[in-house]
């Protein structure tokens, strides 16, 4: 019963169901409701040869207004397992740190999409880099027919990568700018027999850089699932594999996003 009772506390009148940046790597095309406040936090594990991860990614994202929400982001930590690359031992350290802002620039009516874009910055918090990273997206979302719904993200990021030198310099490369382009394409499917509370996904994810000598290109493809409690909190999950070798092998989250 004191479970039941918190859940009702979470619960507002008037505004729509949560919707989240999560649980694949897509961005919703809607912004939170005026001065809601809402935490997105998962457990993440992720399999690769260079070696093994687990992180708490979460996101705070913050109303003002009915067209702006505030965001700050971080993985809280990376505990390092132990790898081929790397079999020392275990580490635990910090992550980088996001700050951004979302605007929605149209709500859906009819035919219209929702569409909303993002501005985020990641600070340099983690070992070893020193290198602001700035990313730009813009997310779109159509309702289709058949309980079915599509949400695009593009947009693109500017990463610092360093330049190969000639075989046999004993110099290191110029550290420099590029751009690597980004995509999101996930369809969804809702339960209508469920209420609507619970949807399934698909998701193609991307990232293909400008210079291939700076950044790699890369690929990946996940699936999930998020169940709505109430209209006010979600719980959710999702398994993503690499489609190139650039990519980590394998990752796995279980979520919960809720609002207040």
């Amino acid at each position: 019963m004191p479970a039941l009772a918190f859940l009702a506390f979470l619960a507002a009148v008037g505004d729509p169901p949560i919707g989240t940046d999560r649980p694949g790597n897509g961005n919703a095309a809607t912004v939170v409701p005026d001065l809601r406040f809402q935490v997105e936090t998962s457990a993440n594990l992720l399999i690769d040869d260079g070696g093994d991860q687990v992180s708490l990614p979460t996101l705070l994202r913050f109303g003002l207004g009915d067209l702006v929400e505030l965001r700050l982001g971080n993985g809280l930590f990376t505990l390092n397992l132990e790898g081929d690359e790397d079999p020392a031992r275990d580490q635990v350290e910090a992550t980088d740190t996001l700050l951004g802002m979302k605007i929605q620039l149209a709500q859906s009516e009819g035919l219209l999409p929702d569409v909303a874009v993002m501005m985020d910055l990641f600070l340099p918090t983690s070992p070893g880099n020193e290198d602001l990273l700035p990313e730009f997206r813009a997310a779109t979302s159509w309702g289709l027919p058949a309980s079915f719904a599509l949400l695009v993200n593009l947009g693109f990021e500017v990463p610092t990568g360093v330049r190969p030198t000639p075989l046999g310099s004993s110099e290191q490369g110029p550290r420099e700018r590029f751009v690597r382009l980004l995509y999101v394409v996930n369809l969804g499917y809702t339960i209508p027999a469920l209420q609507e509370r619970l949807t399934l996904f698909a998701e193609g994810f991307g990232l293909v850089s400008t210079d291939s000598e700076l950044g790699v290109t890369t690929h990946r493809l996940s699936t999930g699932l998020a169940l709505l409690l109430t209209d006010d909190v979600q719980l959710d999950s999702f398994v993503q594999i690499g489609l190139d070798s650039s990519a980590s092998d394998f990752q796995a989250a279980l979520g919960v996003s809720f609002r207040i």
